[in-house]
C-alpha cells in the first residue's frame, strides 16, 4: 500500500489505510458490516487447560477479524453436560464447542480415535493428528463423512498433555505399584493394568481425592493438570510420566453455521485454529514445568517409568483399547471397514512414525 501511495494514489486511499480498512496479516477488512455473533459452549471450568486453549482461539479470531466476529462464551457445563455437547451442537443450539472426543465417543465413533494416547511428544502427536484428519485423502474422507452425518465441522486439534500416573506411595516404576489400586476409565483398563499386576477400580473423577485419602485408590491415571486442579498431589508421594503424548479438545463447529460464514471469515478462523494448535503445545509444556515444580515443592518424587515399562503399557493400550475395544464399537456401529482403514495408518502413527 505504501509503495502505491508513493506513486501518487488519491488521498482517499491514504485515509483508508490510516483507518485500518485494509487486510493486515491474517485479519479481515474492518468495516461497518454487521458483527457475527457466535455461541460457544464447553464443559470445562475457565482455568482448565482446554478452556484456556479455547479462549486463546476465540480471542485470536476476534482480534484477526478486527471485531467482526464476537463470541458469547459458556463454560463449566452451563448449557449442557459434557456427554450432551455433540447433540447440543448438532441441533444448532450453539455454534461451536470444545470437548474431549472420547467422552462423546457415542457420537464421534470414528473421530475419537485421535484422542487416544500417542507414544511420542505432544508436538508430534498434534502433527500426526493433523496429518491423519486433514492431509491423507483416504482418512480425511472417512472422518469428514462422520462429521457431515453429525452436522459438525472439526477444526485443528490441540494438546493438553499426556496421561501420567500419580501415586500415593513412593514409586519410580510400575513394578513398585504391584498389587496397588488404580482408577478404571473403561473396560479395556482391566486387561491393561493386569499386565502390571495392578487392580483397576471404577471411581468418578470427582471422587478421586477422597478415594486416595481413604485408600480406595492408590494411584490415578490422569493428566497432571487435572491432578493439580483437584489437588490430588496432596494425597500422593510420586508422579510418573509414561512417555505419552496427546492431541485432543479440538474446536468443533455446527456445519450449517460454518457453511454460512463468509469465506474470508472461515479462512481467518481456520488459520486461528491452526495457530492455536501450535500454541497449545508450548502452553502445555510450560504448564507441565509449573506443575512439576508444585509437585516437587510438595515433596513428591517426579520422574518417568523405565522405557521398557512405558513401551509395554502402550502396547497393551494399542491391543486392548484400540484393536479390541474401539474396533468392536466401530463394528457394532456399522463402520468397521472404515475403522480398519484408519488403523492401517494409526498403527504406525500412534508410535510417532
Amino acid at each position: 500500500m505504501k509503495k502505491l501511495a508513493y506513486m501518487g494514489l488519491e488521498i482517499l486511499l491514504i485515509v483508508v489505510f490510516l483507518n485500518g480498512l485494509i487486510l493486515v496479516g491474517p485479519g479481515v477488512t474492518a468495516s461497518n458490516q454487521k458483527v457475527i455473533k457466535l455461541k460457544f459452549s464447553c464443559p470445562f471450568i475457565e482455568a482448565e487447560p482446554p478452556a484456556v486453549i479455547a479462549k486463546y482461539f476465540m480471542d485470536l479470531v476476534e482480534k484477526n477479524t478486527n471485531g467482526r466476529v464476537k463470541f458469547k462464551r459458556y463454560f463449566a457445563e452451563a448449557l449442557a453436560k459434557h456427554a450432551e455437547h455433540i447433540q447440543l451442537l448438532s441441533s444448532g443450539s450453539v455454534d461451536l464447542i470444545s470437548v474431549v472426543p472420547v467422552y462423546v465417543g457415542r457420537e464421534l465413533v470414528l473421530n475419537q480415535l485421535c484422542d487416544f494416547p500417542f507414544y511420542t511428544s505432544n508436538e508430534k502427536a498434534v502433527a500426526q493428528t493433523t496429518k491423519l484428519m486433514m492431509e491423507i485423502p483416504e482418512t480425511k474422507a472417512i472422518f469428514e463423512k462422520e462429521q457431515k452425518r453429525l452436522k459438525i465441522k472439526i477444526l485443528y486439534w490441540n494438546s493438553t498433555g499426556g496421561m501420567e500416573l500419580l501415586a500415593k506411595p513412593k514409586a519410580t516404576s510400575l513394578a513398585d505399584l504391584k498389587g496397588k489400586k488404580v482408577n478404571l476409565w473403561a473396560p479395556p483398563d482391566v486387561q491393561i493394568w493386569k499386565k502390571f499386576n495392578m487392580a483397576p477400580v471404577p471411581i468418578f473423577v470427582a471422587d478421586f481425592y477422597e478415594s486416595l485419602s481413604r485408600g480406595v485408590l492408590d494411584s490415578v491415571y490422569f493428566p497432571p493438570g487435572g491432578s493439580l486442579a483437584l489437588k490430588l498431589f496432596e494425597q500422593a508421594k510420586s508422579n510418573l510420566s509414561l512417555h505419552q503424548g496427546d492431541a485432543g479438545t479440538p474446536i468443533i463447529f455446527n456445519l450449517k453455521k460454518w457453511e454460512k460464514l463468509p469465506g474470508d471469515i472461515r479462512e481467518v478462523i481456520m488459520e486461528a485454529s491452526r495457530e492455536t494448535s501450535r500454541w497449545s503445545v508450548g502452553y502445555t509444556e510450560g504448564l507441565s514445568g509449573h506443575i512439576y515444580k508444585v509437585f516437587k515443592d510438595a515433596g513428591l518424587y517426579v520422574g518417568a517409568v523405565p522405557k521398557e515399562e512405558s513401551v509395554k503399557l502402550f502396547e497393551a493400550i494399542m491391543q486392548h483399547t484400540t484393536e479390541e475395544f474401539w474396533l468392536g464399537i466401530c463394528k457394532k456401529a456399522g463402520v468397521g471397514d472404515e475403522a480398519q482403514v484408519l488403523l492401517k495408518y494409526w498403527r504406525n502413527m500412534a508410535w510417532g512414525k
